[in-house]
């Protein structure tokens, strides 16, 4: 079953840095209350003010339980940053309904569309030819200049 549509995505958007933290404590072994806990106590995402530290922590946690693998939490701790941004970005699909839908049926369609037509065979029959014999130029004829053009 698809996640259901949220509007959590403006309050808790990417969060990559804290992705990264938060399964760094997970690896460590403790449970969520502990790691919510150790986020909060020690500012860990270094935000100016507390007030977002537990909710910003919830949202982490519930993404790295939606990915389901322990294997990937290790891959978002340690991994070099484009691979963990990656299943970062697979976690939020699996967060959030609009973000999945969108990057499947928009960016996903253009990616094959894109493809599709970079496989297209480029050469054209010779009767297809861009301009008819009638609006070729005559070898050796002057273009009109640019102010005679514009006089017209």
């Amino acid at each position: 079953m698809p996640p259901a549509y949220r509007a959590s995505l403006t309050r808790e958007p990417f969060l990559f840095r804290e992705m990264r933290v938060t399964a760094r404590e997970v690896l460590a072994g403790a449970d969520d209350a502990a790691v919510i806990e150790r986020i909060s106590s020690q500012n860990l995402y270094q935000y100016p003010t507390e007030r977002s530290l537990r909710g910003m922590a919830r949202a982490c946690l519930r993404r790295l339980h939606l990915l389901g693998d322990a294997g990937a939490v290790r891959l978002i701790a340690e991994a070099p940053a484009a691979l963990s941004r990656q299943l970062c970005l697979y976690a939020l699909m699996k967060d959030n309904r609009l973000v999945a839908e969108f990057l499947v049926q928009v960016v996903g369609e253009n990616t094959v569309s894109t493809i599709k037509a970079s496989r297209a065979p480029t050469s054209t029959p010779s009767s297809c030819a861009c301009r008819s014999r009638a609006t070729r130029s005559r070898p050796g004829a002057r273009r009109p200049s640019k102010s005679s053009r514009a006089s017209s």
